[in-house]
């Protein structure tokens, strides 16, 4: 099964499940992360996205790698 941005899908060796099309109307949020980020930038305020936050993503992110690329876990501190 392939399922394209939740828009559609595919199925290989599969009946179709009825998902094509559940999602025709999907908020991913852009919009109003977008709207808020612009909105501190005029007005101040904290961060749409905690700074703690940013920083365990990107451990995260790095350690996925990491691992991809070693084929072993790596433990994300």
């Amino acid at each position: 099964m392939i399922i394209d941005n939740f828009k559609k899908s595919e199925y290989y060796g599969l009946k179709s499940s009825g998902m094509s099309g559940i999602f025709q109307n999907q908020n991913k949020g852009h919009h109003e992360q977008f709207r808020l980020f612009l909105e501190k930038l005029k007005n101040g305020g904290e961060a749409i996205i905690p700074f703690e936050e940013i920083i365990n993503i990107s451990r995260a992110s790095i350690c996925a790698v990491e691992s991809l690329r070693m084929g072993t876990w790596v433990k994300v501190c």
